[in-house]
């Protein structure tokens, strides 16, 4: 499908917002050599459509050096890449690299400027989506002075969720900034 002027020409009639995004960026697994599949706490072939241009991407480091990796670059892609492929195209990418010492992650964890989101795959997506959740709370609880039983209850009124590929379970919780900056006293 052509992109020009922003736009992917689906048709001559349906057009698409050009949203690039890469589907797969991840470490290596403490478990083996790392594949394209399946995507799991490593972070892999997620396909979240946050993986984008202008968000960090925080990724848990099992093995010494890393080994990172990145690919599977999108157009476009809906949320659950229902036939599990996107809209592919060639693609180079430009990132920045730091290495955060002493910061243990258990799962990816994506930062747009007005988000953060937890990641999880691997699981049903309801286990998923439970997981996720429980990692933004704590997240929030560690990095924004969150207490967690009021992030909970926050991200019961708030909390929005990213789908990846359905397939593998992969969900994004996910949470507005404005609602982190001043956290409720703690209840005693």
């Amino acid at each position: 499908m052509p992109i020009r002027d922003g736009v992917i020409h689906f048709s001559d009639e349906i057009t698409i917002p050009y949203a690039p995004m890469l589907g797969c960026i991840g470490t290596a697994p403490d478990w083996g050599s790392p594949t394209t599949l399946p995507a799991g706490p490593h972070g892999g072939n997620m396909d979240i459509i946050e993986v984008c241009p202008g968000n960090t991407i925080y990724l848990p480091v099992f093995v010494p050096g890393g080994y990172l990796y990145l690919g599977d670059a999108h157009a476009a892609m809906g949320h659950g890449e229902l036939s599990a492929t996107g809209l592919e195209m060639p693609a180079e990418s430009t990132i920045t690299v730091k290495l955060i010492k002493n910061k243990k992650l258990l799962s990816p964890r994506i930062e747009s400027p007005t988000e953060i989101m937890a990641v999880v795959s691997g699981n049903p997506m309801e286990r998923s989506a439970a997981e996720a959740f429980a990692r933004l709370i704590l997240w929030m609880e560690e990095d924004y002075g969150w207490n967690r039983w009021q992030a909970y209850d926050l991200l019961t009124h708030v909390a929005r969720l990213s789908i990846g590929y359905y397939g593998i379970g992969t969900i994004a919780a996910k949470v507005e900034k404005r609602y982190l900056a001043n956290p409720p006293r703690k209840v005693s």
